[in-house]
């Protein structure tokens, strides 16, 4: 799903950059919030426990850092899945995008940080999706493949109560919703290659795939933490 530079104009790839960028901006400065911590740190301490001076400090929690580890793990995983590209239609790749699997395991703003940096630097040392149409791809797959993902996901296990059956229409939802703002942004730039319709039709194979190996994969990390 990853859009190569030359298929979108120059006003829907610099919106989508200042839309993606926006939105790393936020998710980084919610999840900084909730690794660090800020304490005093006393220049001088008597025995009494009387306190003189001192500085505040910010320290990484025990929580931050087990979560950074688990990002760190999943992004490692993400890339080597995404790496199995496969082509249904010459110039679009289509491979797991994994965004549903990290929003659930880490949290809607971690995974989304996760992809974001795996589809960063796919593009800067593979040259998978365009520089240009970096914004765009890290708007689809990130914001709306994975925070999208998240709460559909949510939204189902409140229906059906079901795990099972949320979790795979959560990741197949997710998909389909970043594969229509990923047709509707080459239709928006005038791209004759693919039309709209078409792009539905293939993602939702796509769809069905993404929901089923979510499931897969979040099953055997569920064996592997117990």
């Amino acid at each position: 799903m990853h859009i190569p530079d030359g298929f979108l104009n120059n006003g829907t790839a610099s919106s989508l950059i200042v839309a993606a960028a926006g939105a790393v901006v936020f998710a980084a400065n919610k999840v900084r919030q909730a690794f660090f911590v800020k304490e005093k740190v006393a220049v001088l301490k008597t025995p009494e426990g009387i306190e003189f001076g001192g500085s505040v400090v910010t320290k990484l929690t025990q929580y931050g850092r087990s979560k950074i580890f688990k990002m760190v793990l999943l992004g490692f995983f993400i890339f080597g899945a995404q790496l199995f590209d496969f082509f249904i239609i010459q110039g679009f790749p289509v491979h797991f995008l994994g965004g549903a699997l990290v929003a659930i395991l880490l949290g809607p703003l971690e995974g989304f940080l996760v992809v974001s940096a795996v589809l960063t630097v796919q593009c800067l040392l593979l040259g998978d999706g365009g520089l240009v149409a970096l914004g765009a791809n890290i708007f689809n797959m990130g914001v709306l493949g994975t925070i999208g993902s998240y709460y559909l996901y949510r939204y189902f296990y409140r229906c059906f109560k079901k795990d099972s059956l949320a979790i795979f229409l959560g990741a197949f939802g997710g998909v389909l919703l970043a594969a229509a703002f990923y047709g509707g942004e080459l239709v928006f730039s005038n791209y004759g290659g693919l039309s709209f319709g078409r792009i539905m039709t293939i993602n939702i194979g796509v769809a069905s795939l993404e929901g089923f190996l979510t499931l897969v994969f979040l099953r055997v990390f569920s064996y592997y933490k117990n």
